[in-house]
Formats: structure tokens, C-alpha cells, sequence
């Protein structure tokens, strides 16, 4: 949960910086065009005020050999699956990075969908077809399998069921 925070913190900060947007933000959202940052922006903020301030669930229950999942009607709970596992905790294709992901889909948050999946085709569409909403965090995807346990917990004020290996 803390590393999703923190990307998304890093995020926010890069996006919200006076400096022009360089590579990192070409790389995955496109050219720079006005309409388009403020919309990612938005987006962006809205991830870290739901880290942030609202009741975020972890649910450890799916077995399934994908990522994770959410239903984006019904906010803040996302669903980890067995290949979120073997994530790194942050940094490219990382267990945050997930949760970052994930979060940008539910309606009350961003409201993204995934029209691609993996770095390449969300860099692809980045550079060819972005629509604004459409590849935020695409890049995020993982690899991975699990073994875990299940525990209750509340972490910085967020009601969550933490699973470790």
C-alpha cells in the first residue's frame, strides 16, 4: 500500500514541477500538449487524494494467474491476484505500481480503461493514439506468481486485508 502511495507521490510531484515534461511523461502519455497535462494531472491527483483519504481494501482472495482487478463502480476495494506476487514492491512493473494502476480505474477516481497491456503497447499507444484517460499506468503490468497468508490489518488509516508470501 505504502509503495503505491509513494509512486503515486513521485508522480504527482513530477507532473506538478514548473519544468516542461520530459521523457518520462512523452514516454507514456505522449507528445506534451496542454489539454492532455492537465488531464493526466487531474488524474494523478485524484490517485493520491484516494491513497491518501479514502478507505482503501486489499482483497487477497483471488487465485486467478492475472495482476489484480477492480470494479470501477465500486471504489476503493481492488483485488490482487497470483501474479501480483512476485512484483518488486516499486519501481517498474512493480506490486505498486499495480495498486496505482488499479486505483486509476474506479469511476469515482480517473475512470481508465486498459486498451493496451505491457510496456510496449502502452508506450506504442502513447505514441501513436493517446486519448487522455486511456493509458494511464498501462505500463505498470507484471509478471509473477505467489504463495500468501492472509491477515486483517489497518495501515495509516486504511481498513485492508494485508497478505504477505
Amino acid at each position: 500500500m505504502d509503495a503505491g502511495r509513494a509512486m503515486t507521490l513521485d508522480a504527482h510531484a513530477y507532473l506538478a514541477a514548473k519544468e516542461p515534461y520530459g521523457p518520462r511523461y512523452a514516454t507514456w502519455f505522449g507528445a506534451p500538449e496542454p489539454q492532455r497535462g492537465q488531464k493526466v494531472g487531474a488524474n494523478f491527483a485524484a490517485i493520491k487524494d484516494a491513497f491518501e483519504t479514502r478507505p482503501l481494501a486489499i482483497d487477497c482472495g483471488c487465485n486467478e494467474p492475472y495482476f489484480a482487478y477492480v470494479y470501477p463502480v465500486q471504489p476503493y476495494k481492488i483485488y490482487v491476484c497470483e501474479a501480483f506476487w512476485s512484483a518488486a514492491i516499486t519501481g517498474t512493473d512493480s506490486r505498486g505500481g499495480t495498486l496505482v494502476h488499479e486505483m486509476s480505474h474506479f469511476d469515482a477516481v480517473a475512470g481508465t480503461d486498459d486498451h493496451v497491456y505491457g510496456q510496449a503497447g502502452a508506450a506504442e499507444l502513447a505514441r501513436t493514439a493517446l486519448r487522455g484517460r486511456s493509458t494511464m499506468l498501462i505500463h505498470m503490468s507484471i509478471l509473477g506468481k505467489t504463495r500468501r497468508s492472509r491477515r486483517r490489518a489497518s495501515i495509516a488509516g486504511f481498513e485492508m486485508q494485508a497478505c504477505s508470501d
